[in-house]
């Protein structure tokens, strides 16, 4: 079935329920709809067919999803990228994706000019642009590209998923059961892919007023205001949004909020932190989604549950979803072997929601995915442990350090909170063991923890270096060669 049959079929039950909120504007699901054959007509009189691929970079809006959306209808793919992308990375993209076709506004006509990979692409194609009629919904394999897009590279190379219709109807229905969001619901989402479990149901779906390529702009009174003036329900975003509007309601304590649910994840959410959401949403029922690009959701974990879980060999990461299988193997093996259960090793998953394939990347799949008993499983790159029924995250595998035992950067962090650290990891640098804390000094209680837990030096960073996307986790790259220079 093509993915874009659950949009039409909203739409269809649902024609005078706004879609979404995109700042002064707001469109409903028949605006919405008519929005899609509009842009599917000029995309199919510009050539695009079925089995093209168009690279789309487009900030989170009407636009994207009405262009996302026709051009699925039509069977082309979609080949999305994130609006934080560096220039380096956008040329790569459009490199490894070998698209047919490119949309995007002023920006994009400015960036074909500079960068030979976008010039490379034939046909442009312009947001102002609409046809007439209503285009006929495009039959597809379900085995047939859906959507492409690109992990973060947070635990390696960025990798191009290649989303089927088979998998984007199985990660809407594993979304939508642990969502459950209702038509007529509101909603503020800062994840692009979410809110096409929305789109599938009859929800509005409110974007933020930050841009998501520039997390720091975040103004959180501004925020706040927006999901009053909105009145939204719930809210689906990585902890950076919520922990930063969390921050303003502790200082300034309002009740208008009407917030009745909140989903995060995309990042670690520790005890404190979790206690922190609780505090400043008491009306909300917090919850912390674990996933991944190939995988959401692994799991999901309430506030109040995490809040009461001791962080001493893992972090509660919850009950894995029941669409979903969990094996735990040995790190660093390539052959796949089981440990022995409750001991840590890398957190592998197999279920319809997992992702099955990569574009043109054989070697990602050879690293990536295995197959046993005529079943496929995909490698996260975490390390964890399942206990009574619960999951748990130790951080990266490749970061864990061996000695005689494993020291998990993300149960160091989670120990430090405590010292009022909100930010720290573990290195292994030239046999070195090295403590770095986000903080103007080292107090005299984290330099006698450090010691007892023999770490050979104890640096300072100010800020240290985050993920783009979600503005949470580290980035090791630019950390590690950050800690060379000092050490």
């Amino acid at each position: 079935m093509n993915v874009t049959r659950h949009f039409h079929e909203a739409a269809a039950n649902h024609p005078g329920l706004v879609a979404i909120i995109d700042g002064w504007r707001r469109v409903t699901y028949t605006e919405l709809q008519q929005g899609v054959y509009g842009r599917a007509a000029y995309f199919q009189s510009m050539g695009i067919a079925k089995g093209d691929r168009v690279f789309t970079f487009i900030p989170m809006g009407i636009e994207l999803y009405e262009s996302v959306l026709a051009l699925m209808h039509i069977g082309a793919t979609p080949v999305f990228v994130d609006a934080w992308v560096n220039l380096d990375r956008l040329s790569l993209s459009a490199q490894l994706a070998d698209c047919n076709g490119i949309i995007g506004g002023t920006k994009v006509r400015l960036l074909r000019m500079a960068l030979r990979e976008l010039r490379k692409i034939p046909v442009f194609l312009s947001l102002s642009k609409k046809g007439q009629g209503e285009i006929e919904l495009a039959e597809v394999d379900e085995s047939d590209s859906a959507l492409i897009t690109f992990t973060t590279g947070s635990t390696g190379i960025p990798k191009a998923a290649d989303r089927s219709h088979r998998f984007l109807n199985a990660q809407f229905e594993a979304l939508k059961l642990e969502i459950n969001p209702q038509p007529g619901d509101i909603d503020l989402i800062t994840l692009p892919i979410v809110l096409f479990v929305n789109l599938g149901v009859g929800a509005t779906s409110v974007i933020p007023t930050f841009k998501l390529s520039k997390p720091d702009t975040l103004k959180a009174e501004k925020e706040y205001h927006w999901l009053v003036k909105n009145k939204v329900k719930r809210v689906i975003s990585s902890p950076f949004y919520m922990l930063k509007i969390a921050d303003f309601l502790k200082k300034v304590r309002r009740a208008d909020l009407q917030l009745r649910e909140v989903f995060t994840g995309g990042a670690p959410v520790y005890p404190d932190e979790a206690a922190q959401l609780i505090s400043c949403l008491p009306k909300a029922r917090v919850n912390i989604v674990y996933g991944s690009t190939e995988a959401e959701p692994i799991s999901i974990i309430s506030a109040h549950e995490l809040v009461n879980s001791t962080v001493v060999n893992g972090l509660n990461v919850g009950t894995p979803n029941k669409a979903i299988s969990i094996r735990i193997l040995e790190i660093g093996q390539y052959n796949p072997v089981d440990v022995v259960p409750g001991q840590v090793g890398e957190i592998t998953v197999s279920g319809a929601h997992v992702l099955d394939r990569y574009f043109r990347n054989e070697e990602a799949f050879r690293k990536n995915k295995f197959e046993q008993a005529g079943r496929l499983w995909h490698r996260t790159g975490d390390s964890g442990f399942l206990h009574d029924g619960k999951l748990y995250l130790t951080g990266q595998a490749d970061k864990l350090i061996n000695r005689g035992g494993w020291i998990a950067p993300l149960l160091v962090e989670a120990e430090l909170r405590s010292f009022g650290i909100s930010k720290s990891t573990a290195l292994e640098i030239e046999n070195q063991l090295i403590l770095v804390i986000e903080s103007d000094s080292i107090s005299p209680e984290v330099a006698t923890w450090a010691e007892e837990k023999r770490f050979n030096r104890v640096l300072v960073h100010t800020c240290i270096p985050r993920d783009l996307r979600h503005r949470s986790k580290i980035d090791y790259g630019k950390l590690e060669k950050w800690v060379c220079l000092r050490i």
